[in-house]
Formats: C-alpha cells, sequence, structure tokens
C-alpha cells in the first residue's frame, strides 16, 4: 500500500509521547522527519506521532538544536535535558 501524506518519508511530525525512531530516542514534543521507515504508519495508528501542522508553534532550544511543539513541552526539555530550574525553564519558554 502506498504512503500517506502523513507517512512520507520527509513528512515532518512531532513525538505525542516519547518513542525511539530510526534508533534514537525523541522525547514528548520533539519535531523530527520521517525516513520512510516500515514502521512509520504504525507510530500514527498508536498515536506516538502526529503530522506537524502550520498551526502548531516551534520552540527551537539553542542549547541542543531540537525542535519542540508547545511551551509545555520546551520547558520540559530544558529542565530534563538540560537541568534548568522549572521557573527558569518556564520564563525561557513564555519569553518565546
Amino acid at each position: 500500500m502506498p504512503a500517506s501524506n502523513d507517512t512520507a518519508p520527509g513528512a515532518d511530525v512531532w513525538a505525542i509521547r516519547p518513542c525511539i525512531y530510526g534508533g534514537k530516542r525523541r522525547e514528548r514534543g520533539e519535531r523530527f522527519r520521517l525516513a520512510g521507515l516500515p514502521t512509520d504508519a504504525r507510530l500514527f495508528e498508536e498515536l506516538y506521532v502526529q503530522r506537524l501542522l502550520p498551526k502548531h508553534k516551534l520552540y527551537p532550544c539553542d542549547r541542543c538544536g531540537k525542535a519542540l511543539v508547545v511551551g509545555e513541552n520546551f520547558a520540559a526539555h530544558l529542565t530534563d535535558a538540560h537541568g534548568l530550574g522549572r521557573d527558569e525553564a518556564r520564563r525561557e519558554a513564555d519569553s518565546r
């Protein structure tokens, strides 16, 4: 069966919940591109990823280069991956 636009290689998606994709751990809210793996459709079916839409606001991380969707996910990323305190992470997310 041919790939839909959602699961086509190169489609921009974001992780609704943490998952492993292409041997890399993707955190909740992380934006990435599909590589055309056999498991792409399953990630959509099991609600691990969602297509990135124009209405989704991206929060690029200046520290590691990841882009995250939703300010809450960005603040959690700053706290978990970069060790910022919750208040400091929230202020940085709110300032964007």
